[in-house]
């Protein structure tokens, strides 16, 4: 009977993860923009691993620092004040992740205390335990996805593989993201140079 019932939970587990994934694949059309796409998916993944908060951490590979674009949170005052922190790679253990290419599941903060208490005093909310999967493009670690403090039991193996799914999609969705809003930035950029081109004088 119990091995029954282990089939049986897994079984809807992995039913639950495709139908997470039908959703976020079937809403990447009506979120053109990022910020709110990723705010999509991250309530998404607040809601199915059961978590406190959700975040999407990026790097900015100009400044060299770590910010967050479209946190979930239950507390609406914590998402608006990750969202205006910058950090740098070693104020976030997301940052390990990004450098490493490799998911943490850190069961209990209290035991990197170093790295939490900073973070945790900036945003005025209590981390006490972490899920972080890289966001990998096609040649690069480009960020990563965060859920936070999971409610009931710990996070386990099968939370960072639905997370890790998730990520490919998230990952997929800021690459298109950079590549669009480069292309406008090349297509002003070329415009200015039309622009001037025409109005400089023909020489003989």
């Amino acid at each position: 009977i119990i091995l029954i019932l282990r089939d049986v939970t897994e079984e809807k587990r992995i039913a639950r993860s495709n139908e997470a994934m039908i959703r976020i694949t079937m809403a990447l059309p009506e979120y053109p923009d990022l910020e709110e796409l990723l705010t999509y998916i991250n309530h998404e993944v607040k809601r199915l691993l059961g978590t406190e908060g959700a975040i999407a951490v990026l790097h900015d590979e100009i400044r060299g620092d770590l910010f967050v674009l479209g946190a979930a949170y239950d507390d609406t005052d914590t998402e608006r004040r990750i969202e205006e922190a910058r950090f740098s790679m070693d104020q976030l253990v997301a940052g390990r992740v990004i450098r490493t290419g490799e998911p943490i599941i850190v069961p209990d903060t209290s035991e990197e205390r170093a790295i939490h208490e900073e973070r945790d005093r900036r945003l005025g909310y209590k981390t006490r335990n972490l899920l972080i999967v890289p966001l990998k493009s096609s040649e690069r670690v480009i960020g990563a996805l965060c859920a936070i403090n999971k409610k009931g039991r710990p996070f386990a193996e099968t939370d960072s593989e639905l997370l890790n799914m998730i990520a490919g999609t998230v990952a997929l969705s800021v690459e298109n993201a950079r590549f669009a809003e480069d292309l406008k930035k090349a297509y002003r950029n070329n415009d200015a140079l039309l622009r001037i081109s025409m109005a400089l004088p023909e020489h003989p």
